[in-house]
């Protein structure tokens, strides 16, 4: 019981009660997924040191955290957000590859005007 506001060429790739992921179909190197935490692990495995700040979800304070895999062109970057809704662990995943800092900042910047949009339905 969510809902957001996301890019009309993107398209829901797997959907399930708690957990849904999504795909850009103009680009392929983007990837969402929001579920909770005990839906699955995210593995950071040859992922570089994250950067972290502090966002919020609906008013809900969450950790985001920014990890980068520099070994292939385009680099890989996970956008990871965690926070608790009533005592149960939540993620949003942001994934995608782009070549160059300018570029990467422009997917956070549509990752994080997504966020904001992001709300939990009574």
């Amino acid at each position: 019981k969510f809902e957001f506001k996301y890019p009309a060429e993107w398209s829901v790739t797997n959907e399930y009660v708690d957990m849904v992921a999504m795909k850009d179909s103009t680009d392929s190197n983007v990837e969402f997924e929001f579920g909770r935490a005990e839906s699955g692990t995210i593995d950071i495995s040859g992922w570089g040191t994250p950067n972290t700040s502090a966002t919020k979800v609906w008013c809900i304070d969450a950790t985001k955290k920014v990890y980068e895999k520099g070994s292939s062109s385009p680099y890989d970057y996970l956008v990871v957000v965690s926070f608790e809704r009533y005592g149960i662990p939540n993620i949003l995943v942001y994934h995608f590859k782009a070549i160059g800092a300018s570029i990467a900042g422009d997917y956070i910047d549509q990752f994080n005007a997504l966020v904001k949009t992001f709300k939990f339905l009574p």
